[in-house]
This record gives structure tokens, C-alpha cells and sequence, in this order.
């Protein structure tokens, strides 16, 4: 018995191991990664089941059931289906996540992880968009590697390996979140303890956490400016008794504002004007969308199919315009999603959908601040004060990414998708809970 539970043991260490690394090279070797994170999952269902409350995982069955229905009506059956890869994957992932993530302590590590691992992106973002401005003189042009960089789409914003500068943009944001959240808790956790010289890993999450902002700036995206701009306010309040983060918060946001002014963002004048005619136009066809298949919806990836006949429909001025002039005019543009998640899901999945999935994150998040905010008495009892924290940061984090998608839709880069995940299965596994059939972490000051 006990040479069996020391091989068990064995075995946890090694795919703990692996998904350790699987997710710090997600960035850069996401292939690889891949086979880790889906060799780590299929161990955990093997060997441990799911780590989730019997509410939580029977509201992931349903939600995958309505999906699955959704795509059989779907306008195109087919594309719907290969867009389940988008939800049904990550719905699994999250039901063993608390495996892995353990424990205060343990998502403090991995979190640390990530953030280190986006120093380099940071850095080449600042380059690339550097080397794709107007202001480029055109001797530095004509150098093969530069061309080739300046041949990438969106001119003046940095997208590296992501899909879009958007994504690129919320993924930092999140990293910012996190980073920020892992501070906070070391903060609190070294409030009572003497002074100690910091570690070079602890330095690299200084770095990684404020560096991101360089790369958000780089991305051009006004819509995460703003969100980390809010963030690196909200740290600053929460955290002040950390004056490097308090003097860093306040030297970021001055920085921040003078880049934006002195510089544009993206290429573009400082300017929160989201809400232009284009935009309006793809959300006014999105709710004519979901006015005529309200329940199930059109098919997961199938508001592609439909945009551009509906634009032409309801703006007959467009046909005139698509076909006179070589640029089309951005509001008569093609789309592929309304640029903004919970209408895209609304159209494509209908409102039982979009309420499940909306009622399911709220919920989550609503138990977190309960926890966050319950009285000093039963904080103690259920929560320590660092873990406490870094489960502020990870409903932060929630909040960011839910912020940006409403106005861009982001998910179908799948490193943006599996980091939204794995910070709700962090908020999930740091929130105390009382159904005693369910795995409860072990939260360490």
C-alpha cells in the first residue's frame, strides 16, 4: 500500500511538473504545450475526477448540451461544430484546473511564471511597432527583415504571434492584473515579517508586471490602455503600502498619459471614441441577428456568413460604395464578429446561451467578492489574509478581461482563451467552499 501511494505521488510530482512548464512556454511553444496541458488533463480525470462542485460542473454539462443543440441548427452546421473547440476543451480544462493550481501558494508561482515569460514579448513589441510607423525613414524600409515586419497587418501596432493587436492587448492586460494581484499578496504576506533583499525571481516580476504596460501601449489598443491605466490606479490604492508598487502605479499612469499625448496610440490621436458609425452599424446587424433566432442562434462562427448580406440589406448606401471605390469605407466593411462577446454569443449560440454563461461567470466572481469582503471574524476562519490578495487580483483580472470584451471579441486566439481560463479556475480555486463533497484548497497565509 504504501510503495503504491509513494508511485501515486510520484506521478502528481511529474505532471505537476509538466504542466508547470507546459504553461510558462505556452507563449512561445504553444504546440508543445498543448500535448503537456492535454497529458496533465487526462491524468487528472484518470486518477482524481473532476475538482469541481457538483453546481458548477453540471452548469458546464447544460451549457455544453445548449451548445451542442445550437450547432445542429446552425446556419452552418459545420463551422459550428469546429468552433466547439473554442468552449467544450476549456470547460474540461477547467473542471481538473484546481488540480493543479492547488493553492495560494502554488498559483502564486505559476502566476509569477507567466508574467516572467512575457519580458521578451514586451520588448519586441515596442520594436516592431517602432519598425512599422509612418515615421520610418525609408532607407531602414527597404532592409529585407523590416520589410517583411512592416508587411504584417495594422500598420503602428504590434501583434507578434497573436491573431490581432486586440489580443495582444487584452492578454497583457490580464498578465498586468495578475502581476499586480502576486505583489499584493507578497505584501501582505511579508507585512509581518522583517525586511528581507529581494530575490532576482521577484525582480523579474517587478519588470515582467510593469513592462507589460510597454507592450499594451505597443498594441495601439485604446480600449486596454484605458483598462490598465484603471488597474495600475486601483493597485496603487490597494497597495500603497508597497511604496516601489505605489511610486511604480504612480510613474506608469504619468507615463502612460505622456505617451498617449505625445505619441498617439497606434498611430492614431489620443481619443476614447469607441463607440464610432462602424461600430454601431455591426451592432445594430448583431441585434437583428439575435431578433430572428433568438434562442439558439445562428451557429457558433456563422456571424462571418451573414454580416456582409445584412450590411447590404439594412445599408443599401454600401452597395454603391463597395463597389465604386478601391478602399472601402470602414463602415461598410466586412466584419467577422460585432466586437463585443456577448453580442457575438447572443447572435451565434441565442439568450440561453449567453444568460448561462454570463449567470455561470457572474457567479463566480459574486462568490469571490463575498469572500473578499466578508467580516474580519469569518475571513479568518475561511480565508488568511494573503490569500485573500492574490484572489483580488484574480477577480481584477476577470474584470479586465471581461471589460475589454465588451468592445472586441478575442477569444478565438487560443493564448488569450486558455489564459481567460486558467484565471478563472484560479478564482474558482482560491474561493473558499462549503459543500463538503467538493475539494477545498488549502489556503496558507
Amino acid at each position: 500500500m504504501t510503495e503504491k501511494l509513494s508511485v501515486s505521488s510520484s506521478h502528481d510530482r511529474l505532471f505537476d511538473r509538466i504542466f508547470r512548464a507546459s504553461l510558462a512556454g505556452w507563449l512561445y511553444l504553444y504546440v508543445i504545450s498543448m500535448v503537456g496541458i492535454a497529458a496533465s488533463m487526462g491524468y487528472a480525470l484518470i486518477r482524481k475526477k473532476f475538482a469541481i462542485d457538483p453546481l458548477t460542473r453540471n452548469s458546464f454539462l447544460v451549457l455544453s448540451g445548449l451548445l451542442i443543440l445550437s450547432s445542429l441548427f446552425a446556419f452552418d452546421r459545420g463551422e459550428a461544430f469546429l468552433q466547439l473547440i473554442h468552449f467544450l476543451p476549456f470547460f474540461l480544462l477547467f473542471a481538473v484546473l484546481p488540480h493543479f493550481l492547488k493553492n495560494a501558494e502554488r498559483l502564486a508561482v505559476l502566476t509569477t511564471d507567466w508574467v516572467i515569460a512575457t519580458l521578451p514579448i514586451n520588448f519586441y513589441a515596442c520594436m516592431e511597432a517602432a519598425l512599422k510607423a509612418d515615421s520610418l525613414p525609408r532607407s531602414l524600409r527597404r532592409i529585407p527583415l523590416i520589410r517583411w515586419i512592416r508587411s504584417a497587418p495594422h500598420a503602428g501596432r504590434a501583434m507578434l504571434m497573436f491573431n490581432h493587436p486586440n489580443s495582444l492587448a487584452v492578454y497583457l492586460v490580464v498578465i498586468l492584473a495578475l502581476g499586480l494581484g502576486v505583489l499584493y499578496y507578497q505584501t501582505v504576506r511579508q507585512s509581518s515579517q522583517l525586511h528581507q533583499a529581494k530575490s532576482l525571481r521577484q525582480w523579474l516580476l517587478y519588470f515582467g508586471t510593469y513592462s507589460t504596460l510597454l507592450g499594451i501601449f505597443s498594441s495601439g489598443s485604446r480600449n486596454g490602455l484605458l483598462i490598465a491605466i484603471l488597474l495600475i490606479l486601483a493597485y496603487s490604492i490597494l497597495n500603497r503600502s508597497n511604496r516601489i508598487v505605489f511610486i511604480a502605479g504612480l510613474i506608469s499612469f504619468a507615463g502612460i498619459l505622456a505617451g498617449a499625448i505625445g505619441f498617439g496610440i497606434g498611430g492614431r490621436s489620443l481619443s476614447f471614441t469607441w463607440l464610432d458609425d462602424s461600430r454601431l452599424r455591426i451592432w445594430q446587424i448583431a441585434g437583428g441577428l439575435i431578433h430572428d433566432r433568438p434562442w439558439l442562434g445562428w451557429g457558433l462562427g456563422n456571424f462571418k456568413f451573414l454580416y456582409v448580406d445584412r450590411l447590404l440589406a439594412q445599408f443599401p448606401e454600401c452597395v454603391t460604395q463597395r463597389r465604386v471605390y478601391r478602399v472601402i469605407p470602414v463602415e461598410c466593411a466586412d466584419a467577422t464578429h460585432p466586437h463585443n462577446f456577448w453580442l457575438l454569443l447572443t447572435s451565434e449560440t441565442g439568450f440561453l446561451i449567453a444568460i448561462g454563461f454570463t449567470l455561470l461567470i457572474g457567479w463566480l466572481c459574486f462568490r469571490a467578492g463575498r469572500a473578499i469582503l466578508a467580516g474580519a471574524e469569518t475571513a479568518q476562519k475561511q480565508m488568511r489574509s494573503g490569500s485573500r490578495a492574490l484572489l483580488t487580483g484574480y477577480l481584477l483580472s476577470v474584470l479586465a478581461f471581461s471589460a475589454f470584451a465588451l468592445f472586441d471579441v478575442t477569444y478565438h486566439d487560443i493564448r488569450v482563451n486558455l489564459l481567460n481560463w486558467l484565471v478563472l479556475g484560479g478564482l474558482y480555486t482560491l474561493t473558499p467552499r462549503t459543500d463538503p463533497s467538493s475539494p477545498s484548497p488549502s489556503l496558507p497565509n
